[in-house]
């Protein structure tokens, strides 16, 4: 009987500091938020402001096939 008390707290001393650590771990990787922790665009260049300029983006990160970008590009020009 004697000392077991003591053990009990020391476990939720420990405890306590690790599940806040992993939580705040979580929210500061964007886990908890709904929506991907990266972006869509990269972070060093300005976003596009139509989608013409968007289009011409992802055909030079190589994302579109040639034949791809044409056709989707006349789609938007043609407006």
């Amino acid at each position: 009987m004697m000392g077991s008390g003591e053990w009990g707290w020391a476990i939720v001393f420990m405890a306590l500091p690790s599940v806040i650590l992993i939580l705040v771990l979580i929210v500061a990787l964007g886990g908890l938020s709904g929506r991907p922790a990266y972006t869509t665009y990269p972070t060093y260049g300005p976003a596009p402001t139509n989608a013409v300029q968007a289009l011409d983006q992802r055909c030079a990160r190589g994302e579109l096939g040639r034949d791809e970008y044409l056709r989707m590009r006349a789609d938007l020009t043609q407006r």
